[in-house]
């Protein structure tokens, strides 16, 4: 799959980690994350979206606990 926009505009990051947030019903990001990275790979017919960031392991466990998406399989 090749990556199709790849864009560090805050605009454009913004939208990535909103999307991936609502689909994966997953928490707003941790306040203490960093080094954020965003990447849009697919075609016509199919899109993945990427989002990485770095933050304290405590931060990152407290995200998950918060997240509907990853609840059940972490309980």
């Amino acid at each position: 799959m090749d990556t199709v926009w790849c864009s560090d505009t805050p605009k454009n990051k913004a939208y990535a980690v909103e999307v991936t947030q609502d689909l994966a019903k997953l928490a707003p990001l941790p306040k203490s994350a960093t080094h954020i990275k965003t990447e849009i790979k697919g075609s016509a017919f199919e899109r993945t979206v990427v989002v990485t960031f770095e933050a304290s392991k405590i931060d990152i466990e407290k995200w998950l606990m918060a997240s509907q998406g990853t609840i059940a399989v972490l309980t």
